[in-house]
């Protein structure tokens, strides 16, 4: 999609910080602008954290490199056009409620982008094993929660202090 004048405008001034993981703007946009400016930020996968620490959108991966060649190109793929969505908590649950995750089980993620079926698996105790996108790997631990370690083969089983399920999904 095509980033609007505007938007270029804001995010190409010299005032805006693109780094890491993060988009700042640190001025004052008009709201029609801000509006227009969040929607491309979205799209791109980002979401705004207002906490007083941050104030910026955050990204699931470092976004600079990217950010720079989308406004080079003034062209931006959309987050469905990146082939990448992630799973709705509520989903999450109900699928692992519906597959029976137990203790100790293993699951299997080949692709697990930022972490959010692993996570709740690993509440109710599953060993993981999975290949984590490089992008989703930078992204902030998943749901509260432990993440259980994968175990190995021919490692013995974890002993009593296993980590055990936790209210926030159906286990």
């Amino acid at each position: 999609m095509e980033i609007p004048s505007g938007v270029y405008d804001v995010l190409t001034d010299e005032r805006t910080v693109i780094a890491g993981d993060r988009v700042q703007i640190p001025f004052e946009l008009d709201h029609a602008v801000y509006e227009q400016v969040n929607k491309v930020l979205k799209e791109i996968g980002g979401r705004w954290d207002g906490r007083t620490a941050v104030r910026a959108h955050v990204f699931p991966f470092h976004v600079e490199a990217f950010m720079r060649a989308c406004l080079a190109s003034r062209e931006f793929p959309t987050r469905y056009e990146q082939g990448w969505y992630p799973t709705p908590p509520r989903v999450v649950d109900e699928m692992l409620a519906q597959a029976g995750i137990r203790e100790v089980m293993s699951v299997l993620e080949p692709s697990a982008g930022t972490g959010s079926i692993v996570g709740p698996a690993a509440e109710c105790g599953a060993i993981i094993a999975l290949r984590r996108d490089r992008r989703a790997a930078r992204r902030s631990p998943p749901r509260a929660g432990r993440r259980a370690p994968h175990r190995p083969r021919g490692l013995p089983r974890p002993g009593p202090a296993r980590l055990r399920p936790t209210a926030t999904a159906e286990c």
